[in-house]
């Protein structure tokens, strides 16, 4: 539902460059979502469990989305896709 009182998102475009030097990109759906992290200083403990999973950077996630009370991880380096 669009909201009156602002403007609304309605896509997220990011370009992302990994530890290796390679860039991929994402499209992310605006759609219920509350919060984007991209940095652990704005995350709760539940957040940063998910966004440090690994010793491995291409195991862990690039940001953290909140879609209500649901946290995900997004975009390690296998899921993302090459620009262009």
């Amino acid at each position: 539902m669009a909201r009156n009182d602002r403007g609304t998102i309605v896509n997220i475009s990011i370009e992302i460059e990994y530890p290796d030097g390679s860039k991929k990109s994402a499209e992310i759906n605006p759609d219920g979502l509350g919060a984007l992290y991209f940095d652990e200083a704005a995350m709760d403990d539940q957040a940063k469990k998910i966004f440090n999973q690994s010793d491995d950077w291409r195991e862990n996630p690039t940001y953290i989305g909140r879609r209500g009370e649901e946290l995900f991880g997004a975009c390690k380096i296998a899921q993302c896709r090459d620009p262009g």
